[in-house]
């Protein structure tokens, strides 16, 4: 049920008293093609509430369709006759040319009396078309406007209250979050001690239900479609249950309190959203946006033919019902209504004071892309900081994962696992191996290295809880005594969120043939890069800011072919949790690709990222709905990667790489 146009004109007024004094009617008052949401914007007193007023009087003075066939019957019948009297004139007419005795006086008069009544039979149906509804039957106009999404338990008042609670219902909304349990916990006794009652009397003979049986199944029906199936009703001796626990906001949110007590008003009224149209008066006064969003997608979602009508200042309300419907919207200035079309921009300017503040409105939805963005980038001129250990990081788990399995397919089961964690922190990869296996010492041989003194404490400190009585040295800032002390035979070096951060310029010196690093690790060892290709923070770790290279720029820094991925000498995890898949990514890259580091694949691994950012840079340049904090923080990244990547490879297009010395 609908309403599918309004058009008021000032006679109609005047004669019928279709209307409303204080709404101006010339030119007609007129809506066109209403749809299934009807939403009224404009500034304070522009007449949305009046016109929310006018539908009931409009519905309550439609005539009946029997009245409105009728009307038109009469209106067929004087067409006729007034042919007749039209005749009869013309007749007299003839006949006074002639000089013959006629009527004329007599047929003009029954001419315009016809006239007259014909115009008071078009005027009459003219009345009932101001408004036309999708249904002969006149719709039920229910006035809901929520102040209070927290419902009442009626168990803890007296019964006479609560009668009186449940009577009050039916008369409208207010403290409908204490009449509604009320009015509910009436409804389902009642239809208990009427099945009772029929079950005592059926004595073999099934019996159809009660009336109020009937009723509590109407109920819960509506409950059901407003709130959903799993939300149960019960009694438990005079205690309404909503769910299986108390109070009614552990089962249901603010929103679905505010849906609960609208069911009963429905079924308090005998109404039903198939029927009714429902009327929402500047429901934003009372209710915060999210809750106000969960009711309105609820209603709509069972409006079937009925209609919702709004009128509100809401922009976020207003942004809501625009995505479902583009067409919904109207606009409201000095009880004049207009139909907004896919152009809100008036109503936007209205709402917030012209296009001055329609303008902010549109950087604010911008801003938490930008703020992003901006942020990520002041980031980058910082130097990064150090995390603790986290146990419950998904990437330290992702690295303990890898460490269990290479320790299980190791050839020398007495021998431990030798691994390095390569710029170790504050020891968050050992604090992760020892929470997932408290035996960790029996098969993990550790050692740190870092350059930062300040973080050796929390680091040592992790060394002793897992390796408890041992007095081998373990934490090293000098490659070459780690060497001395730990030997040449690591079967992992780890390097967990640390490969970004080292210097370009030793990447040769660490990780290339015979490099400082790279004689550390066995002929049949690995080098574990796992790198956070989200990373939410940015850093300054060197000159070139930091270079985050992900598979496709490793492939070219160590000359990977299809060979070593089938040999299992290059491969890739990426996380096990859904919320990082394709963003938490680990490499297990053999010794053997560590030999094939130059200073040429080193050029291409790096022109391969300015590339690939360019891609994404551009990406995000032609993407105008990118408005998110995640969104602005991936394009900071991309455009800060870009970046630090160009002026990487305009320094070395001709010099030799030479080492910054980051690395002892």
């Amino acid at each position: 049920m609908a309403i599918t146009s309004i058009k008021i004109d000032l006679e109609t007024f005047m004669r019928f008293d279709v209307g409303m004094p204080e709404l101006p009617l010339d030119p007609p008052f007129e809506m066109r093609a209403i749809g299934p949401i009807v939403v009224l914007a404009g500034p304070n007193g522009s007449g949305k509430s009046r016109i929310l007023r006018l539908l009931k009087t409009l519905i309550d003075k439609k005539p009946t369709p029997e009245f409105e066939r009728h009307s038109k019957e009469l209106i067929a019948q004087e067409s006729r006759t007034l042919k007749v009297f039209e005749g009869q004139e013309a007749e007299a007419l003839e006949k006074e040319r002639r000089g013959q005795p006629n009527e004329l006086s007599v047929a003009r008069n029954n001419l315009a009396q016809s006239r007259s009544r014909l115009e008071g039979y078009r005027t009459t149906l003219d009345a009932s078309n101001s408004i036309s509804l999708s249904s002969d039957e006149p719709p039920a106009i229910i006035r809901f406007v929520p102040s209070v999404p927290t419902l009442v338990d009626p168990f803890n008042t007296t019964e006479l209250d609560a009668s009186q609670r449940a009577d009050a219902l039916s008369l409208g909304p207010e403290n409908a979050q204490q009449n509604a349990p009320a009015y509910a916990r009436r409804i389902l006794r009642r239809a208990m001690e009427a099945e009772s009652k029929r079950f005592k009397q059926e004595s073999g003979h099934l019996l159809p239900k009660t009336p109020a049986e009937l009723s509590s199944n109407a109920l819960l029906e509506l409950m059901a479609s407003l709130l959903g199936p799993d939300i149960t009703l019960d009694l438990d001796d005079a205690r309404l249950l909503i769910g299986p626990t108390q109070p009614y906001s552990t089962t249901l949110s603010p929103g679905q309190q505010i849906l609960f007590q609208f069911a009963c008003m429905l079924h308090a009224r005998g109404s039903s959203l198939a029927n009714s149209i429902v009327v929402m008066d500047e429901p934003e006064n009372h209710l915060h946006p999210a809750v106000l969003a969960e009711i309105v997608a609820a209603l709509r979602q069972q409006l079937g033919n009925s209609q919702l009508w709004i009128a509100t200042h809401s922009v976020p309300l207003i942004a809501q019902l625009m995505a479902v419907d583009n067409k919904c919207l109207w606009f409201v200035n000095k009880d004049r209504v207009k139909h907004s079309g896919r152009s809100p921009e008036v109503v936007l300017e209205s709402l917030m004071g012209g296009t001055d503040g329609a303008h902010a409105l549109h950087e604010l939805t911008m801003l938490p892309a930008q703020y992003a963005a901006i942020r990520f980038l002041t980031e980058c001129l910082d130097d990064p900081e150090v995390v603790g250990p986290i146990i419950k990081d998904p990437q330290t788990r992702q690295i303990t994962k890898l460490l269990e399995s290479l320790a299980e397919r190791r050839c020398d089961a007495d021998r431990k696992l030798r691994v390095l964690d390569f710029g170790a922190g504050k020891g968050r990869v050992l604090a992760t191996l020892r929470d997932s296996d408290p035996s960790v010492a029996s098969w993990l041989d550790y050692f740190a290295y870092d350059i930062a003194e300040q973080d050796r404490s929390e680091c040592e400190r992790e060394i002793a809880l897992t390796y408890p009585g041992d007095s081998r040295e373990r934490w090293f800032s000098d490659l070459s005594l780690l060497e001395a002390r730990a030997g040449a035979d690591l079967d992992v070096v780890i390097m967990c969120n640390v490969l970004h951060e080292v210097h370009p310029d030793d990447w040769l010196l660490l990780m290339a043939t015979n490099g400082r690093l790279s004689r550390l690790i066995s002929s049949d060892g690995f080098l574990l890069v796992v790198e956070d290709y989200g990373i939410p923070v940015g850093e300054r770790a060197h000159d070139y800011g930091f270079l985050l290279l992900d598979e496709q720029e490793l492939s070219h820094l160590f000359a990977v072919a299809p060979a070593d991925r089938d040999a299992h000498r290059f491969s890739r995890q990426t996380s096990s949790d859904s919320r990082y898949a394709e963003r938490l990514n680990a490499f297990l890259i053999a010794k053997a690709c560590l030999d094939r580091l130059t200073p040429d694949t080193q050029r291409a691994a790096i022109d391969s990222l300015r590339r690939r950012m360019a891609d994404t840079v551009r990406t995000f340049l032609r993407d105008k709905n990118a408005r998110s904090t995640a969104a602005g923080r991936d394009y900071a990244r991309s455009a800060q990667l870009l970046a630090n990547a160009d002026i990487w490879l305009e320094a070395h297009q001709n010099s030799k790489v030479e080492s910054t010395a980051g690395a002892k």
